[in-house]
């Protein structure tokens, strides 16, 4: 019972003193070898090792293979990024509706009035708008940039709307929030 307790800890403590002593033999010849050649010399070894070694062929092949992997998953994950015409169209109408409802309510209750509007330079609102966008999972998947264009293109003309909106429906600012600081 206790050796079976011990058994997987004790195993994974001996792994990484294994693996910690071999990494450090590795650097310190690796280390030797630098300070006794030349950087010409270094290259020359390197390269032959790659050209004329089994090892050293495996070894570039695995090299490009990896970078090639990388590159085409980041290039993966850019083009899921990127969206459509119908998910721009979706961002935009969340931008238009949602979004600029929840401003403009706001707005309304500070007495800000629809000519003073400039919500998209807004840093603090920007942050709400990506706060927003991670509340609605299936927007916040894009490239913020993407998600930051479509905010500054829609976002001022829509809350201006929506507070014209509210305003006629009847709210008014809340005398707490206008009143000025004694």
């Amino acid at each position: 019972m206790t050796w079976k307790k011990v058994k997987k800890p004790l195993l994974i403590v001996c792994t990484v003193i294994v693996g910690l002593v071999s990494l450090v033999v590795t650097i310190e010849f690796i280390l030797q070898t630098i300070s006794s050649y030349s950087f010409t010399a270094l290259l020359g070894i390197i390269g032959r090792w790659f050209a004329f070694t089994s090892d050293g062929q495996l070894s570039a092949i695995g090299i490009v293979l990896v970078a090639i992997s990388c590159s085409a998953w980041y290039q993966s994950n850019r083009a899921e990024a990127t969206p459509n015409p119908d998910q721009l169209e979706e961002m935009r109408h969340f931008v238009s509706g949602h979004f600029a409802s929840y401003v403009a309510r706001g707005l309304a209750a500070e007495g800000v009035v629809p000519e003073h509007v400039m919500i998209s330079r807004d840093p603090a609102w920007r942050k709400i708008y990506i706060q927003h966008l991670k509340l609605h999972n299936e927007l916040y998947a894009y490239r913020r940039s993407v998600a930051l264009r479509v905010f500054d293109t829609y976002v001022d003309d829509a809350v201006r709307r929506e507070l014209v909106a509210v305003r006629q429906a009847g709210l008014r600012a809340d005398p707490m929030l206008v009143m000025p600081e004694a």
